[in-house]
């Protein structure tokens, strides 16, 4: 791969002096910085999928469009087929969560952005992982309790923690099952 550092973002054309906090793009392959991304409001063929900027364009500036909340934070509707048009037709494109186990899709009918529900043997693993962790945290916290130590304190709070997340996992797989998001 060509050398990062030196180049012109694509976006700001601010000289790029850190790899750390720039990179080239994985869609469209233009140089550009972490912070310069804006998702465009209604992908299209002429618009980056991964940066936004317009793919004949690299020696001119480009304003970044001002992208509405739910493309910033990465919530996008939950369905198996486009949601506008019903299309199953798409392009995969990288999701903006921390935690996914299929890529969002992009309909090629409309250009709406969607993601796929989660499937059901991670929804069965959050619920079994969850039923885990609930189980210890509870019986640790109930044994640390019969015991009456208060030096213990510390750690049936960190036992009960974990009971917690489990209960939060199971409450994720269950409705991952029941209600997985189809429009």
């Amino acid at each position: 791969m060509a050398q990062l550092v030196g180049t012109k973002c694509v976006i700001c054309q601010e000289k790029i002096t850190n790899e750390l906090d720039s990179r080239y793009c994985r869609d469209c392959g233009k140089p550009r910085h972490t912070a310069c991304v804006r998702l465009p409001d209604r992908p299209t063929d002429e618009l980056c999928y991964e940066c936004g900027v317009p793919v004949g364009t690299l020696d001119k500036p480009v304003e970044p469009k001002e992208s509405p909340d739910f493309l910033q934070y990465g919530t996008f509707p939950v369905s198996r087929t486009c949601p506008k048009c019903r299309g199953e037709k798409y392009k995969r494109v990288k999701p903006l969560g921390w935690i996914a186990f299929k890529w969002d899709r992009v309909c090629k009918d409309c250009a709406t952005r969607y993601t796929p529900p989660t499937p059901w043997w991670a929804a069965l693993t959050f619920v079994g992982v969850g039923l885990l962790l609930a189980g210890f945290g509870g019986i640790s916290v109930l044994l640390g309790m019969l015991k009456g130590d208060p030096l213990r304190l510390p750690a049936i709070a960190c036992e009960g923690f974990l009971g917690i997340i489990g209960c939060l996992s199971i409450y994720h797989g269950l409705r991952s099952l029941f209600n997985p998001g189809d429009v």
